[in-house]
């Protein structure tokens, strides 16, 4: 058979299918959303395939299509062909070779909750991505948003071009921790990890922030309250990255130290 490149409406459309376009690479119809991907058979052999009324432009529109035959015969890779007007109401039988897909795989580290592409989601962490480590799958040749997230992380948003030889990786930045100081004596120093953090009154409101690295989303913290009498409370609290740790303080809690000052 012959090959030719036509405009065509997606095959599951109801309407009528335009064949009145160029013979060369196909482009997309008016309304179409993608871009179709493979050639068209115009030689009127082609069986079990929807047929396709050629829709002229204008007063007429050059078309791939032929006698109805076909026009010319065409190299799939350097399209060569005759132009001529093609009637309304002529015919073609179209056949619609799928896209060419390209293996893709996704990681990130620390293990993602879920991954979206061009707005689809893709993958969660389940047993399929062995609970987040690995997403793999296949996208048709071409660029591609990906984003993905993790309830402890920044989402992490970019774009790929498919095929791809490497693994794509992505390294996650987590979410810092929040400790929040509820003091019955508010004038009382906060020190976190043995660093001034203001009283309790202003972290009451105003949290302080922990800075989470590494593989794991938790850190142990040490915090220690003085108030003016010479009062100590001290806690070792563990924290999670993108939560909020609250630290309760009753003026029985403060114990009284022999020979300490705050450091």
């Amino acid at each position: 058979g012959v090959w030719a490149a036509i405009t065509y409406w997606p095959a599951d459309n109801t309407g009528t299918q335009d064949a009145g376009g160029l013979l060369g690479p196909l482009t997309p119809a008016a309304g179409q959303t993608e871009e179709p991907a493979g050639l068209a058979k115009a030689d009127g052999k082609m069986t079990g395939q929807p047929d396709a009324e050629v829709v002229a432009s204008g007063d007429g529109g050059l078309a791939a299509a032929a006698d109805i035959g076909l026009i010319a015969k065409a190299d799939t890779r350097k399209p060569k062909a005759d132009r001529r007007r093609l009637k309304r109401g002529d015919r073609v039988r179209v056949a619609i070779r799928p896209p060419v897909k390209h293996p893709v795989q996704i990681s990130s580290q620390p293990f993602f909750e879920s991954i979206t592409i061009d707005g689809k989601l893709v993958a969660k962490d389940d047993k399929s991505t062995q609970y987040g480590q690995r997403f793999v799958s296949e996208l048709s040749e071409g660029k591609h948003r990906v984003v993905i997230k993790s309830r402890y992380c920044q989402d992490n948003e970019f774009e790929i071009s498919v095929p791809s030889k490497e693994p794509f990786k992505r390294r996650l930045k987590f979410l810092p921790a929040l400790v929040t100081i509820e003091s019955e004596l508010p004038e009382a120093e906060v020190y976190v990890n043995a660093k001034f953090q203001g009283s309790a009154a202003s972290r009451r409101t105003k949290p302080v922030t922990i800075t989470i690295e590494g593989k794991r989303p938790q850190k142990v913290v040490f915090v220690r309250l003085v108030d003016k009498n010479g009062g100590v409370l001290r806690k070792k609290v563990t924290v999670t990255a993108g939560e909020k740790t609250i630290i309760k303080a009753a003026k029985t809690d403060f114990k009284k130290a022999k020979s300490e000052g705050p450091k």
